[in-house]
């Protein structure tokens, strides 16, 4: 993602804003601890072939 402010390792903060959302809706609708780091829950995670992980 470009545009916006970033942060102190130079990444868009607007898109850290985004992906904790975006995660946090997936791990609500599939039932997902947020906290769990399994590759099975990772796996879940996988919007579509190519889009970069929620996880």
């Amino acid at each position: 993602m470009q545009g916006g402010k970033l942060d102190e390792q130079g990444q868009s903060i607007g898109w850290k804003i985004s992906k904790s959302t975006f995660r946090a809706m997936i791990d609500s609708a599939l039932g997902l601890n947020p906290e769990d780091m399994s590759e099975a829950a990772k796996a879940k995670r996988v919007l579509w072939p190519g889009f970069e992980t929620l996880g």
